[in-house]
């Protein structure tokens, strides 16, 4: 299991915030994989796999995504 992670998210003024996921295989994003932790068993061997973290706040107010790499 692979997890992608956004430690000490939060809103600067308070807000409730919301985190959304991409995961990646070699650039190409993978459709449905939209949680923070991805199954290593369906990615071949010597990949780079890649995730992103975008978190919001209530009023729409989103940050860049935070990207992070590994090889599996």
């Amino acid at each position: 299991i692979l997890d992608c992670e956004a430690e000490g998210a939060s809103d600067p003024d308070g807000d409730d915030i919301a985190i959304s996921y991409a995961w990646f295989v070699g650039g190409a994003q993978i459709p449905g994989a939209n949680g923070a932790s991805l199954s290593a068993a369906s990615i071949p061997r010597d990949s780079v796999v890649s995730c992103q973290a975008t978190i919001c706040d209530d009023a729409g107010l989103c940050t860049e995504p935070i990207a992070s790499k590994t090889s599996v």
